[in-house]
């Protein structure tokens, strides 16, 4: 019988201001993923879901296009009885394109895609929603994986919308 491992990943991002330790992001240009306090934009969230802070793209500003960026979780050892991932999410896209999606790579194979769990994010809520919990692809089981949360927006310019927020991110083992 296997031991229960509990909680393999558990970030509300409130320990400070930037990235915790072991997250990483990717790609650049005029839109990013940030950590901090919320409230700057005219369509995003006014508070984070666990305050003071969360994850989103631009905290201080709308996303604009031809956008593709991620965060990426530190590695995390996924047992062989799998995990389950729950967390907050809070969206202002402007769909037609603009969406976000969540992956799960292989952290000893250079982040290969192993594969996409969540796709399509994308529209509006008024509140910070709570997903349905996503339980982790039998793929993952035993190995080292990160989880990837990515947005992309198409080259049109979107015309005011916050983008894709994220907070209380949990990974627990089944």
């Amino acid at each position: 019988m296997e031991e229960d491992l509990g909680t393999l990943l558990n970030e509300n991002f409130d320990s400070a201001e930037g990235l915790p330790p072991g997250w990483t992001t990717i790609g650049s240009g005029s839109t990013a993923w940030e950590i901090g306090i919320p409230g700057e934009t005219l369509f995003g969230p006014i508070t984070a879901h666990s305050i003071p802070h969360c994850a989103g793209t631009n905290l201080s500003g709308d996303y604009t296009g031809s956008q593709d960026i991620s965060l990426l979780t530190p590695a995390i050892q996924i047992p062989v009885s799998g995990a389950t991932l729950r967390y907050r999410q809070w969206l202002d896209t402007e769909g037609d394109g603009d969406a976000g999606t969540i992956r799960v790579l292989d952290a000893e194979n250079n982040n290969r895609l192993i594969e996409e769990i969540v796709g399509n994010i994308e529209w509006n809520d008024t509140a910070w929603d709570t997903p349905q919990p996503v339980i982790l692809p039998d793929s993952a089981r035993g190995k080292r994986i990160r989880l990837e949360f990515r947005f992309v927006s198409n080259d049109s310019d979107p015309q005011s919308f916050a983008g894709f927020y994220l907070d209380d991110i949990v990974v627990e083992a089944n």
